[in-house]
């Protein structure tokens, strides 16, 4: 059975997810997080580890690929045949991969997927946490595409991209203050200008958009000019192209395991 897209995927545990609302874990298949239903950041965190410990080498650990603005660690997460060892060697700035650690010559197929560039949009951190549960499920459940699909790909998790705007909002919905827990950017404050009385989630960057694609023209099909250079603006792409922690810490993550350039 061919797998070639996310869809055919995802379908190859539908019959073990399925089955029941509670894994063969033990556990509900999504935690109840304590910000009004969505899991925090340790709770995300958590979460994942104990698939670790359950998952048989489905899942093998995670590694801190960098820290925010806020000094808060960005951690990455592995599913499927991943390297035997996770620590933080494997990030660019302190080595760069042998051969044998690059996907082609492992004969490892891998990719990246991340949720919560926005802090304002939780549904994407359960989307990746459900994907993970669905797979680990599936592989002990003996399902044969998810064991072979995972037996030859790893795929690096990231479950929360911005973790300074996230654990803004969650701490301000854990207090009752849900209308207060908009921030969409990150908190990283440009130089010493604050965006105004009543504006404190207008500051920040957002992450999507200090990547180098786009960066110089903004994306046309959403941003006006105004929006991408005012840096508090909703899209406010940052002063430079990976000027952020979260984007730098995964692009050097990238061209130490991809040889990318």
């Amino acid at each position: 059975m061919p797998l070639d897209s996310v869809a055919d995927i995802e379908s190859v545990s539908e019959p073990a997810a399925q089955n029941s609302a509670e894994s063969a874990i033990g556990t509900p298949l999504l935690p109840y997080g304590s910000a009004v239903g969505y899991t925090t950041s340790s709770e995300a965190h958590e979460f994942l580890r104990r698939l670790v410990s359950s998952a048989y080498g489905t899942i093998t650990g995670h590694v801190e690929i960098g820290t925010t603005y806020k000094q808060n660690p960005i951690y990455m997460h592995c599913l499927g045949r991943c390297p035997s060892k996770l620590d933080s060697s494997m990030n660019a700035p302190v080595r760069r991969p042998s051969i044998e650690d690059v996907p082609a010559a492992r004969g490892v197929h891998e990719l990246l997927i991340n949720a919560l560039h926005h802090a304002r949009e939780p549904l994407t951190l359960a989307a990746l946490l459900l994907f993970a549960r669905r797979q680990v499920e599936a592989v002990r459940a003996g399902v044969p595409e998810a064991q072979a699909l995972w037996s030859t790909r790893a795929a690096w998790l990231l479950p929360i991209t911005n973790p300074d705007g996230y654990d803004f909002n969650s701490e301000l919905l854990v207090k009752g203050r849900h209308s207060e827990a908009r921030q969409r950017k990150n908190r990283h404050v440009v130089g010493s200008k604050t965006c105004g009385a009543g504006k404190e989630t207008s500051m920040g960057v957002d992450i999507n958009r200090n990547y180098l694609q786009f960066f110089d023209r903004g994306d046309p099909r959403y941003d006006t000019d105004s929006d991408w250079k005012e840096d508090c603006g909703e899209v406010y792409r940052g002063e430079r192209a990976f000027s952020e922690a979260e984007t730098r810490a995964i692009r050097d993550f990238l061209e130490a395991r991809f040889e990318i350039g």
